[in-house]
């Protein structure tokens, strides 16, 4: 990190930390995710009544069933969820109230499980990372939730995965008309925020923490295989489809617009390893692993990613932070010093000659459109930006990238 950015951060912490303090109130859990980040670099406090009021005013309208969320990790229930921990956890508030939302997020996902159960075709929001089964299980695992639910969400992410490959999307349950006329007998989706890859990383991850459900392995091989049978590998670099259509699937055959291909989180070559990466280092496959970081390695050597914003979803915060959370596997670390790499500063660089420029207001209203969310909007940006500096961040646990 180069030393005068680091002030620059700090100013825009400033700037964030007196807006809030003059903010009559807290509109949601992106609010609090940026608060968080600010308690954790030891800003003011006063700020934490109006959290704590916001989230007495929520509890009152979960208590009285007011309340609807979907069950997702970004946007939904289980962000709420993750953000409320966070904040009792650094200010040891809440404890009980955060605990309640933790039940609630599990026994409604469980419902929602067993309506999915009754689906021939599925639909990528019943398994995938923001919305899905795969996201929220995640979670789960890291908070030592009751054991047999957590096996009923495996057994059917397996399940999905073993019988006749049910992950595929079919046409009828296709997001749109476009995809539709592009994928007229369904596709199969490579990425990591709607793709397959988030089931092989949190099977793994189960896998790591002892389960041990019939045909596990095989549902983790079988995703794997994919991904090994459909990469290409062009001027150096490691190419997956972003989504493959169903019959190009069978018949191992197809194109790659590398024109318009993106090298980020969301639907890129640059998700798909550091969910490769993690699903290895899960089942402890110490060669798979290392092949995978030096491709990894191989795409942050290439000039051009193809990015053109700064978001987390698809922008420069997703290489800025799948760095910062690599940083902790010692080969990666000793690989990117190697190469003298400097893509990561590069891109801090843009970021904050932009909002220096703009100013703050005016860079989350023109280049935002005022969105502040933590995918498309600034507050993953906030939060990449801060990581870069101390290491101390844990929202990548809601993307997979820690």
């Amino acid at each position: 990190m180069i030393k005068n950015y680091e002030q620059k951060i700090t100013n825009i912490n400033d700037r964030m930390s007196n807006y809030f303090i003059n903010r009559d109130k807290i509109i949601d859990s992106n609010d609090i995710m940026i608060i968080n980040q600010l308690l954790l670099n030891n800003y003011n406090e006063i700020y934490i009544r109006k959290v704590y009021d916001y989230y007495k005013d929520i509890r009152d309208e979960f208590n009285k069933g007011n309340i609807i969320y979907n069950c997702g990790m970004i946007g939904g229930l289980g962000q709420f969820a993750f953000v409320l921990k966070e904040f009792s956890i650094i200010t040891g508030l809440l404890k009980d109230f955060s605990k309640s939302v933790d039940n609630l997020f599990f026994k409604i996902t469980l419902n929602l499980l067993k309506n999915y159960e009754g689906y021939k075709s599925i639909h990528y929001n019943f398994y995938d990372i923001t919305g899905g089964l795969s996201g929220d299980l995640y979670y789960f695992l890291d908070n030592n939730f009751e054991q047999k639910g957590i096996e009923n969400i495996i057994k059917y992410l397996v399940s999905i995965t073993i019988e006749d490959n049910k992950f595929f999307i079919k046409r009828e349950m296709q997001k749109n008309d476009l995809e539709t006329i592009n994928f007229p007998h369904g596709h199969l989706n490579f990425g990591m925020a709607h793709g397959i890859i988030s089931i092989a990383i949190v099977l793994a991850k189960a896998k790591s923490k002892g389960y041990n459900i019939k045909d596990l392995d095989n549902a983790i091989e079988k995703i794997l295989a994919y991904y090994k049978n459909f990469c290409r590998k062009i001027n150096n670099v490691l190419y997956w489809p972003v989504k493959l259509n169903l019959d190009d699937l069978y018949n191992k055959k197809y194109k790659l617009d590398l024109e318009n291909y993106k090298s980020s989180w969301c639907n890129g070559n640059l998700g798909i390893l550091r969910g490769l990466i993690k699903t290895y280092s899960y089942l402890g496959y110490e060669e798979e692993k290392n092949f995978y970081i030096r491709e990894l390695i191989n795409l942050l050597c290439k000039d051009d990613l193809n990015l053109n914003i700064s978001n987390l979803c698809h922008g420069y915060s997703s290489v800025i932070s799948i760095i910062d959370y690599s940083f902790s596997d010692k080969y990666f670390r000793k690989l990117y010093l190697q190469e003298k790499l400097d893509i990561k500063d590069k891109f801090i660089e843009l970021i904050i000659n932009e909002i220096t420029k703009k100013g703050l207001n005016s860079y989350i209203d023109d280049i935002y459109f005022g969105d502040i969310s933590f995918l498309q909007g600034f507050t993953g940006v906030y939060l990449t930006l801060n990581n870069s500096m101390n290491y101390i961040s844990n929202f990548g646990k809601l993307i997979m990238i820690d």
